[in-house]
């Protein structure tokens, strides 16, 4: 490579998280624009991450349906995060006697549905809505019985899905890919800062910033990680912070 087109690539890279917006990172890293797996995959979850705190942000899923179509179902896990978060707070939030409001806007939302469970969604929002307002700790182990799910595997898998994504009261630790350990994450900050009412228990969650304060720039940051790791990843090699060719 000559010094000249050296140059320019350095100073392409430097300006890259000038002249790139999240929404351009997200169409180049879905259309292949990145070589390496592992860095295309973190910018699709930090998107998606984006887009979901944008829609707890304006309290409708809008932000995740312009996923449609994107890879690695990233429309279904905005959705189902969004959906999830504002459950929540809809249970912990709600009186007693309002509870139901909260119940049915969770089965409606179809976060439980029958490929999962046997059981009506309704009883399965209302055992994680009293759950999510008392801190029972048994409600992972109350469903996962035969009578409750659908198929062998989900009794295999069940107790590490409730207690890493729909119940992430014990900690995160189990959950060994990043992407899991992220959504865990927020959510574990969410459901702490509800029960304390308090948003600085929050942490560097911005989703849970989003879901409690729903200020405006709360998605900033995020949007900024999308971009850092797109330009991170087109770096070529000897150029700082890159990963190598494309």
């Amino acid at each position: 490579m000559s010094g000249l087109v050296w140059a320019l690539t350095v100073l392409a890279a430097a300006q890259c998280g000038n002249e790139t917006s999240p929404g351009a990172a997200l169409e180049a890293a879905s259309s292949g624009a990145l070589a390496d797996f592992e860095e295309e995959a973190r910018v699709l979850t930090l998107a998606a991450e984006q887009r979901e705190c944008l829609a707890l942000l304006r309290g409708e899923p809008g932000p995740c349906e312009t996923l449609r179509g994107r890879p690695g179902g990233l429309e279904e896990a905005c959705l189902r995060g969004f959906h999830l978060l504002t459950f929540m707070r809809s249970a912990v939030r709600s009186k007693e006697d309002g509870l139901e409001k909260a119940i049915e806007g969770c089965e409606r939302s179809g976060l439980f549905g029958p490929d999962l469970f046997r059981i009506p969604a309704r009883e399965v929002c209302g055992r994680f809505a009293r759950a999510y307002r008392s801190g029972y700790l048994p409600v992972c182990s109350g469903l996962a019985t035969s009578e409750n799910l659908r198929g062998e595997e989900q009794l295999h898998t069940f107790h590490f899905m409730c207690r890493t994504s729909f119940y992430p009261v014990f900690g995160c630790g189990e959950a060994r890919r990043v992407a899991h350990r992220r959504e865990c994450e927020h959510r574990e900050a969410a459901l702490r800062s509800l029960r304390a009412g308090d948003p600085r228990l929050c942490g560097g969650s911005a989703l849970c910033r989003a879901l409690l304060e729903g200020a405006e720039g709360t998605c900033l940051d995020l949007g900024r990680e999308v971009v850092e790791a797109f330009c991170r990843a087109r770096r070529p090699a000897g150029v700082p912070g890159g990963k190598g060719p494309l």
